[in-house]
């Protein structure tokens, strides 16, 4: 175990400092993200494609691990990397062209489909002790499918401010990759470190001044690898819920958001800034100060689901269900605060 921790150390730092390096490259490239929709909480010209950066960085500490663990040997790693990478080459295409959003959707669902494999699929849910629900091979393409959509958009949507969604989700990967490790997935879990090294080295430029933003290829390309990860860990037999736990504060704002717009009969496709984050800095809150909420929220999810995966593997189901109906009354309560603040 010590001998795969200090591999994983080691090109750790190579993903950091490759992305840190590739970053502060980006920062002088002059592609830059204009302030030019309701969601986006700049008023200048920012640098952007800074998920270039990430991907460079995750790349060069995985072709060393490929060196030292074989990784490409394994297809569902293969898998997890195709899916990712593509998805990360449509949104640098995307930020720099700025695509239709119907047809940066449809190639979306064109990249899923094309990668996802019956071998891939999760077709189990374990609810409870002694409570299996087989939901068959159909409805399990349907749900890896829609999985995969959920986490891509998530991220997407929730890239907004600086350090938010990234700080938020490389500590989502950390206790993925804990828990992948504890089942012996051990590609997995060196993948999902990569991933934490390499996002953290954006952060490095990104939190604070906000002196470059990760754009659609950092945001499809992250959303896509955890999404693809979960599966994988998945099949290793991580829970399913767990698994999504440990990105909850992320996939929280979104749904509730999405669930709010509807009930306000707003187009939930059009650009928009009714995230709770976005409330919360638009009422006088800082960017970091946003982040750190989110960051804590997520390391107290991953903890929930790192322990109930070590303790209470059958009680993942109501753990999971426990923090969801915790956020659904808390976003209740703190919405109509905010709103009144903004006003």
């Amino acid at each position: 175990m010590s001998e795969e921790l200090n591999i994983f150390q080691i090109n750790g730092m190579l993903a950091f400092i490759a992305s840190l390096v590739c970053t502060r490259l980006l920062i002088s490239a002059h592609l830059n993200d204009a302030p030019n929709d309701a969601r986006k909480l700049h008023d200048k010209n920012n640098a952007t494609a800074g998920g270039l950066a990430i991907i460079l960085g995750f790349c060069a500490g995985l072709i060393s691990l490929n060196h030292q663990m074989g990784l490409v040997e394994n297809k569902q790693i293969l898998f997890v990397v195709g899916l990712s990478l593509s998805l990360g080459l449509i949104g640098l295409i995307d930020d720099v062209f700025t695509l239709k959003s119907h047809f940066r959707m449809a190639l979306l669902v064109l990249i899923i489909g094309l990668f996802l494999r019956p071998e891939f699929v999760v077709k189990t849910l374990p609810i409870y002790t002694g409570i299996r629900i087989e939901i068959g091979m159909i409805f399990g393409i349907v749900g890896s499918f829609l999985w995969l959509m959920l986490m891509i958009n998530a991220v997407n949507f929730m890239d907004g401010a600086n350090g938010v969604a990234f700080g938020a989700i490389s500590i989502s990967f950390i206790g993925l990759g804990a828990m992948c490790f504890l089942h012996g997935e051990i590609g997995g879990a060196a993948m999902c470190f990569l991933a934490t090294a390499a996002i953290w080295g954006f952060l490095t430029y990104n939190v604070g001044k906000g002196n470059i933003f990760a754009g659609d290829v950092g945001s499809w390309f992250i959303g896509g690898l955890y999404g693809a990860m979960g599966l994988l860990a998945a099949k290793a037999g991580v829970n399913v819920f767990a698994i999504a736990l440990c990105a909850l504060p992320i996939l929280a704002d979104v749904i509730l958001t999405i669930i709010h717009r509807i009930k306000l009969g707003e187009n939930i496709l059009s650009a928009h800034n009714r995230h709770i984050y976005q409330r919360i800095i638009k009422g006088g809150k800082s960017h970091f100060y946003t982040a750190l909420l989110l960051w804590l929220q997520t390391q107290v999810c991953v903890a929930a689901a790192i322990a109930g995966d070590k303790f209470a593997q059958n009680y993942q189901a109501v753990i999971f269900a426990g923090m969801v109906v915790i956020y659904i009354i808390a976003f209740a309560i703190l919405r109509p605060r905010l709103e009144a603040k903004i006003i």
